[in-house]
C-alpha cells in the first residue's frame, strides 16, 4: 500500500521555483531524517555534534547548490544531483 504524503510546503505555481521548493523541502526532511539517525546511534556527545555539524553543512552546501543551479544558471528542470 502506498501513502501519499501532502508537502507542508506551499508551492509557488511557477515549475522553476516549484522544483527548487520541491527539492529543497525533500533535502531539509532528509537532513533531518539522517540526524534523528545520528542522534540514535551515536551516544558520545563530542563525536555526535562533530557528524551532524559536518552533515547540515553539507546539506547547506546542496542547498546552496540549488539556489545557483536554478536562480543563476536559469535552469528550471535539470540539476546535477
Amino acid at each position: 500500500m502506498v501513502k501519499e504524503v501532502k508537502s507542508k510546503v506551499e508551492v509557488p505555481k511557477n515549475s522553476k521555483v516549484m522544483n527548487y521548493y520541491l527539492l529543497e523541502n525533500d533535502a531539509k526532511n532528509l537532513s533531518g531524517k539522517i540526524l534523528t539517525l545520528i542522534d540514535a546511534s551515536i551516544a558520545d556527545k563530542q563525536q555526535n555534534k562533530a557528524l551532524k555539524d559536518l552533515i547540515k553543512q553539507r546539506f547547506r552546501d546542496y542547498i546552496f547548490d540549488l539556489q545557483r543551479q536554478f536562480f543563476e544558471k536559469g535552469h528550471g528542470h535539470s540539476v546535477d544531483l
